[in-house]
């Protein structure tokens, strides 16, 4: 049986049941939208499958199975796929053999002075919050919990792996451990009650398929056992080890692989190291990747580590070799064939993409032309490339689509650094760019509509028909869905956390009086209750405002009266008549040079009258900003009857 990702484009689907020659596709009820197209592509049978109630209480038939392990060893037990290393996603069986010498390697007792890291989520109760496509989860499950007898709890059906769904489970049982994506590693560091509540309900967090930011991190480690696991598809999830003693909180991003698994890490550049595995007589019954590659003595696994500063064997994942970009959410793509598609474009020299610790990847763009572009150029320019870029969304998994909002064009005074042979050296130049990236990101989350009278634009939220509709509009144009109902839980039809992102974002756009989180759209997934949460969100933002308007007016107030008082004496101080020996002082100094910004105004004109009046002021300049301010001023002023004519003015 192949678990495939449902984020895979459909080419990806395809040459994966074509390498494993697949003839049925096993179906939930209701069927994801892209079932369609893959039976299009591919001859496939479609067979659903009965929900999890059903499952659990028929009485189901005894099925015999009397192979030996000898003889079913080498049998396929569960067919994965990496993330590819040339842009489409390659099969990976497990066989009996494979899961036996990777239940036996978990079970490896620690060197002296060392406790094992597995321990801790053996034996007991297990939340785990990944999917059930990721390999990590037939590692915890089919490989930990029938042998260690370690219960395993499960979010319910369909729901996104985020923060609040585990804190809402542990509302409803108890658990000892939980399993997350790094995503809400994240969610849980940026809100102190959401960490509150999950540290007095669970002794330890492991994270497993990406990295996580250290200041998201660091709040989480300070407060419960924070635990980075590291493994691959191909080998599963090497031993890790801690010494013993109190909990190193501050190493949390590092590993310490158990020494009896055959790991190497052997130089790459710089300071990274590939972890490789090679192969030994005496550990060969626990290493997994050899019964997968038999003919192999050495794995190098493409994962690249950094040894800590000052202590030995402690190891920090660093990224990929073969530059596999691995997002916020832990969700991976392989950008070499976006970028070789968007480098076919005629006006493009250069494709980088990028996106490492982000929700959603931006993209850099070289162009072929070595000039400067004026903003009106770039957008003229990106909608040319467009069609292009479009092109490559479709060939790619929906978390790693380019939006329009996160593209960069490339400084042709600072281009893209390349290596001898020509081609452009990826980490230099995403870190050369790391300022304007950040500065991308961050624009792209504070995208509002500009001010504007037409209704169109704007939507009222508490008229439903029309918020409804656009909603609706809104699903269709980030999913390419065309049949739903208002009533359909949107991620049962497959909508994943980057799709939801993008429509929170579009709402808030258009949707006039709207606040609204993307957890918004997780807590309500059909039209109907998002409708409903809209406009009730709405109303309690407005009754918010009525205490925020009041409270602005009057420090508007107070600082319109602080100021006032200010100039009222700084008149009165310049009108008065200087006495015989304040004259003497005036005359017997410097006098000033004044800058007025604004004397078109009316407090400017006011102001250069009094200053062109004051015996302590030598020359003023005026500077506005229309060209003939000069005659603009002389025109107000004979409305106004202040003076026209001031000769010690620029």
């Amino acid at each position: 049986m192949l678990l495939t990702s449902p984020r895979n484009s459909v080419p990806a689907h395809i040459n994966l049941f074509t390498l494993l020659d697949c003839t049925v596709l096993l179906v939930p009820n209701p069927q994801p939208p892209t079932i369609s197209a893959l039976t299009a592509a591919h001859k496939l049978r479609v067979a659903g499958v009965s929900n999890l109630d059903e499952l659990i209480s028929k009485r189901h038939p005894h099925y015999p199975y009397t192979k030996t392990f000898d003889e079913a060893s080498h049998e396929p037990l569960l067919a994965f796929h990496n993330s590819g290393s040339t842009g489409l996603p390659k099969p990976i069986v497990w066989s009996h053999a494979f899961a036996a010498a990777y239940i036996k390697m978990t079970h490896l007792d620690p060197p002296s002075g060392y406790k094992s890291q597995d321990r801790l989520f053996q034996a007991n109760r297990l939340l785990f919050m990944l999917p059930p496509f990721h390999a990590a989860n037939h590692c915890t499950t089919l490989c930990n919990a029938i042998i260690n007898r370690t219960t395993i709890i499960y979010p319910l059906a369909a729901a996104i792996p985020t923060a609040q769904v585990m804190v809402d489970a542990l509302k409803h049982t108890t658990a000892d451990v939980a399993v997350v994506p790094p995503t809400i590693i994240a969610e849980i560091g940026k809100d102190s009650a959401m960490l509150d509540f999950v540290a007095e309900r669970l002794e330890t967090l492991l994270y497993a398929g990406g990295d996580v930011p250290q200041a998201f991190g660091h709040p989480v480690a300070c407060r419960m056992q924070l635990v980075n696991i590291y493994g691959a598809s191909e080998m599963g999830a090497p031993p890790s080890i801690r010494p013993e003693g109190a909990w190193p909180r501050e190493d949390w991003k590092y590993v310490v692989i158990h020494p009896d698994t055959g790991v190497e890490f052997e130089h790459h550049s710089d300071d990274l190291h590939e972890l490789c595995i090679v192969r030994n007589p005496k550990f060969e019954s626990w290493q997994p990747v050899f019964k997968l590659y038999p003919d192999l003595q050495r794995f190098p696994s493409g994962d690249l580590f950094s040894p800590h500063p000052s202590k030995p064997g402690l190891w920090k994942h660093q990224g990929r070799s073969d530059d596999i970009i691995i997002f916020l959410t832990g969700e991976k793509t392989n950008p070499t064939s976006m970028e070789e598609r968007i480098n076919s474009h005629l006006e493009v020299r250069a494709a980088l993409v990028a996106g490492a610790q982000r929700f959603q990847a931006a993209l850099l763009i070289e162009l072929a032309a070595e000039k400067a572009l004026s903003a009106a150029e770039r957008a003229e320019t990106l909608e040319r490339i467009w069609p292009t870029i479009q092109e490559a969304n479709k060939d790619c998994p929906t978390h790693a689509m380019i939006d329009k909002s996160h593209i960069l064009f490339v400084n042709p005074n600072k281009p893209m650094l390349r290596a001898g042979k020509g081609t452009v050296q990826r980490r230099p130049t995403l870190s050369l760019y790391a300022e304007e990236l950040q500065a991308l990101y961050a624009d792209a989350e504070k995208v509002t509509v500009p001010p504007s009278t037409d209704a169109k634009q704007v939507i009222d939220v508490h008229d439903p028909e029309n918020t409804s509709s656009f909603i609706r509009e809104t699903i269709t144009k980030r999913t390419g869905w065309t049949q739903f109902g208002d009533g359909d839980n949107l991620f049962l039809l497959g909508m994943d956390s980057l799709q939801a992102l993008l429509i929170t974002r579009d709402l808030n756009q258009v949707l006039a009086d709207s606040e609204i989180a993307v957890s918004t759209v997780y807590t309500n997934p059909t039209v109907s209750s998002l409708v409903s949460a809209i406009s009730e969100l709405s109303a309690m933002s407005r009754q918010s405002q009525v205490f925020y308007q009041q409270a602005r007016q009057q420090v508007i107030d107070a600082t319109f009266q602080e100021h006032k008082n200010s100039i009222d004496n700084l008149v009165n101080n310049l009108q008065t008549k200087p006495t015989k020996s304040s004259a003497a002082r005036i005359a017997g100094h410097k006098k000033h040079t004044v800058i007025l910004t604004g004397s078109t105004g009316a407090l400017g004109s006011y102001l250069l009258q009094v200053l062109s009046n004051s015996p302590s002021v030598s020359h003023v300049y005026c500077l506005d900003r229309a060209l003939d301010s000069s005659s603009t001023r002389s025109q107000r002023n004979r409305i106004r009857r202040t003076t026209s004519d001031y000769p010690q003015i620029e």
